[in-house]
């Protein structure tokens, strides 16, 4: 049977309709629920819901890490899934987090100086090791694809190369969804592909004698550095005698590379066509030079969002979606040395929460700017629902076996 092209114009339509309609429903339930859910929580415990046991937990062990860890042990501790250990899970969640509540309370704008506060609150448990909290960083750095088990597929590895640091660079930008670069040329992050290292011949933590390293252009520049420096430094020097012992592991640590990994890993060639292959790669993240201007433009792009009229559960642009780009930016702008990833979902509960959601938790922590919008969406709808379910967990548990709060809805 020939359908009329009207007809079917109008069938389409209708069917737009509807599964917008159904995805707004979704979200307006979701805030709904997840209102009622938290004032009830609230009330009875005089807690907040954002210290639940049950809750913290999934902001910290990263559940494909968790998973692999079960498999290969009879005893599970959590300490051998995320660094630092759970202990510091309180430093962080009762200093960065509440900094958050009252910037979501006050409506704070949000700033470059906003968002480094916040990175030294959050990596307060790890001062001791000397990382340099609260500072841009000044050196390159690279994102780590190199064992088997973090390799990415190929669909992944598009959508990173696919990345662009472009943003809406005044509130007439913003309302009309128009995106441009606060640099002179475009920025994008960058995928190399490296041979895994389950597939480099290696022995007794040594790398065979028949991979060069130097053979790799970029090492070997690296390798010309270290000789026109090893005469003023011991760091230039140390580097120049591992170069020549074609060293790339650390002596006392398995599996540990040394700091100049990036340049010399051994290359891959690959030529996979389906998008569900796997490959061992890098990401280069932005030149350390570029971070000042990209923060700033993230920053100000924040503060147009909640002055726009996409911020709304029914826009194109929704406050789920507008969150998990801000994050995806931020985690792949990569500014700080450490703690990128949580200071990025630090900035999304800031946009969830002062939308009247709930936090978003992501199954695969290491796959946010790689999964695409499609997936993460999907994530983010699914874990909010989570949440709700947690939550109305933990109001029941209090209601009716008081007991048992010191398990997994027990607070912080």
């Amino acid at each position: 049977m020939n359908i009329p092209f009207r007809l079917k114009a109008i069938i389409l339509f209708y069917f737009l309709i509807i599964n917008f309609a159904t995805a707004d429903d979704r979200l307006l339930e979701i805030q709904a629920d997840y209102l009622t859910a938290k004032s009830a929580y609230e009330c009875l415990t005089g807690r907040s819901i954002h210290l639940i046991k049950d809750l913290i937990a999934r902001r910290f062990i990263n559940l494909p890490d968790w998973e692999k860890y079960k498999q290969e042990n009879k005893i599970i501790y959590p300490e051998c899934v995320y660094r630092p250990i759970p202990h510091t899970w309180e430093k962080w969640e009762q200093t960065a987090i509440s900094s958050v509540f009252c910037a979501v309370d006050v409506k704070e704008q949000i700033s470059s100086a906003l968002l480094q506060g916040w990175h030294t609150e959050c990596l307060s448990g790890k001062l001791k090791e000397g990382i340099n909290t609260g500072t841009f960083k000044i050196s390159d750095n690279y994102g780590a694809n190199f064992f088997k088990s973090w390799a990415l597929s190929t669909k992944e590895i598009k959508n990173i190369n696919n990345f662009e640091f472009t943003f809406y660079l005044n509130q007439q930008n913003m309302d009309d969804l128009i995106l441009e670069s606060p640099l002179e040329s475009k920025t994008s992050l960058k995928w190399t592909d490296l041979i895994c290292y389950e597939d480099l011949n290696i022995v007794n933590n040594e790398i065979s004698s028949d991979v060069n390293l130097l053979h790799n252009s970029q090492c070997h520049n690296l390798y010309m550095k270290s000789i026109s420096n090893s005469g003023e430094s011991k760091f230039w020097f140390s580097t120049l005698e591992n170069l020549n012992k074609n060293d790339l592991f650390e002596d006392d640590k398995e599996r540990w590379a040394r700091w100049y990994w990036f340049a010399c890993w051994p290359r891959a060639n690959y030529s996979f066509e389906n998008d569900s292959d796997k490959r061992c790669g890098m990401v280069k993240y932005p030149d350390s030079t570029k971070v000042k201007d990209l923060m700033s433009a993230l920053a100000n792009e924040v503060n147009f969002y909640f002055k726009s009229k996409h911020n709304t559960l029914t826009s194109e642009l929704n406050p789920i979606k507008y969150a998990i780009r801000a994050q995806t930016m931020l985690a792949a702008i990569h500014p700080f040395e450490d703690g990128n990833g949580r200071i990025s979902r630090y900035l999304m509960d800031y946009i969830t929460l002062r939308s009247g959601l709930p936090t978003i938790y992501i199954p695969d922590m290491n796959n946010d700017y790689s999964a695409g919008m499609d997936q993460y969406y999907k994530w983010a709808l699914e874990s909010m629902e989570e949440t709700i379910s947690i939550i109305k967990k933990c109001t029941e548990t209090y209601s009716t076996k008081p007991e048992y709060v010191n398990g997994p809805c027990g607070t912080i």
